[in-house]
């Protein structure tokens, strides 16, 4: 079961950051980068699949403690509004407000980072009580 959730997780971090792929792929090769090497909205579209992902996982999985899933529920739910202000502030700095990007940057890099862990420990959790259900039920 853990080669499972790692499989789908590495999977999810790859679908998720193929946007941020691509686009230091074309900046690499350029002779004269036009673009930048990283963008603010490629890592917020990555943070968005990361808790899309996590809110399926978590109303899917088989964790038995009620209060474990509403409590991730809601942290990812609270999470996708976060990347949202981020998001809507990207599209201000594009319509010329004077917001600091570097701050921008650095709020979507700690929400990237914090994702990411809590991704893993959700699918973490799920995966250790999926292998202890297998194993008293007889399974494995």
């Amino acid at each position: 079961m853990v080669t499972s959730v790692r499989r789908w997780f590495l999977c999810t971090l790859v679908v998720g950051l193929l946007p941020s792929i691509g686009r230091f792929i074309i900046w690499f090769f350029s002779m004269e980068p036009t673009i930048a090497a990283y963008s603010v909205t490629d890592l917020v579209s990555f943070g968005f699949i990361l808790h899309i992902s996590v809110l399926n996982e978590v109303h899917r999985g088989t964790a038995s403690d009620e209060s474990w899933k509403f409590t991730h529920f809601w942290l990812s739910v609270v999470s996708i509004v976060l990347y949202s202000f981020v998001y809507i502030s990207t599209i201000q700095i594009e319509n010329g407000t004077a917001l600091d990007i570097s701050k921008v940057e650095f709020v979507t890099f700690v929400l990237v980072f914090a994702s990411a862990f809590h991704g893993y420990s959700v699918l973490t959790k799920l995966d250790v009580e999926a292998d202890e259900q297998q194993i008293t039920e007889g399974k494995a």
